[in-house]
């Protein structure tokens, strides 16, 4: 694509021509290539649509930019992602604590009582065990 004109008196066109020409041969190794470079995604396409039609293009190659992380900022974004997270888990929490609390107070047919109170054995290692684990190795040293 290119704007123009002839002479000075005449007004500014616009010109174009398909990337694989029919007519003009000459231009088929580049187009292939500026096809090849569409393909591999270091080119876009470009389709500007108006009043008096259509028109495609095909843009200048692209270098490919890498940007590596951050380490300096990946603390911070986890301790973002961290902070955010939590009320939504407190809620899950406090939700699943008053289910809890209304099946063991209104439905006891559906659970016994007794299980309330009761300490099976993975809560018994988290909130008994570990404490004691902590106590025993304070002892040893």
């Amino acid at each position: 694509m290119q704007f123009g004109q002839l002479n000075s008196t005449k007004p500014i066109t616009l010109y174009h021509l398909p990337v694989l020409d029919p007519v003009d041969k000459s231009f088929d190794f580049f187009a292939l290539l500026v096809l090849y470079d569409w393909i591999i995604e270091n080119s876009e396409v470009e389709s500007f649509q108006g009043d008096n039609g259509n028109l495609t293009l095909l843009s200048n190659s692209m270098n490919p930019r890498q940007q590596t992380v951050d380490s300096a900022q990946l603390s911070t974004v986890f301790a973002l992602f961290a902070q955010k997270r939590s009320p939504i888990c407190d809620f899950c929490h406090d939700r699943d604590c008053l289910q809890n609390i209304f099946v063991h107070t209104f439905l006891p047919w559906i659970c016994g009582r007794i299980k309330h109170v009761e300490l099976n054995r993975v809560g018994g290692i988290i909130w008994v065990g570990r404490p004691l684990i902590l106590l025993r190795s304070l002892t040893a040293l």
